[in-house]
């Protein structure tokens, strides 16, 4: 008897940020250099994006940000302004 076995992946729960994005569609990828004191939920906070799609977005340990680390955060028509205050790779000239 041979047994055939289909494994769909559509059926898999989505991501936080595959959730988030089905409601802000996202226009582009900012990033942002982390400042002395910052922390992953202030920036969550300022460009209105939860902390866990941020977690699933990077390698970095958002519990242990240090100065100079280079986080990306995505942009959306709703938080476009905020995402424009905070520095990027290109302003920092780094």
């Amino acid at each position: 008897m041979n047994l055939l076995l289909l494994v769909s992946f559509a059926s898999a729960d989505p991501t936080p940020f595959e959730r988030w994005s089905e409601r802000h569609p996202v226009e582009w990828m900012a990033t942002h250099r982390v400042e002395y004191g910052e922390t992953a939920w202030e920036l969550s906070q300022a460009v209105g994006v939860p902390v866990p799609v941020l977690r699933e977005l990077t390698t970095l340990d958002l519990d242990r940000l240090h100065p100079g680390d280079w986080i990306s955060f995505p942009v959306t028509e709703q938080n476009r302004e905020a995402a424009l205050q905070w520095h990027t790779e290109e302003e920092c000239g780094c």
